[in-house]
């Protein structure tokens, strides 16, 4: 009984570090100011506009 509560514990801790490391990815994308993959290329005003 105590190994399939530690197994368990075990999977809800990775899970909850792989949520947290998506959301801290989200919140990069999302709070920076320019584009995140490659800060030479600048969308059209345009597209920023249609995206906000």
């Amino acid at each position: 009984m105590y190994d399939q509560i530690q197994e368990y514990s075990i999977f809800v801790m990775l899970y909850a570090v792989v949520m947290t490391m998506a959301l801290m990815a989200s919140a990069y994308l999302l709070f920076r100011r320019g584009n995140a993959f490659a800060e030479d290329i600048i969308p059209p005003l345009r597209l920023r506009r249609w995206a906000t």
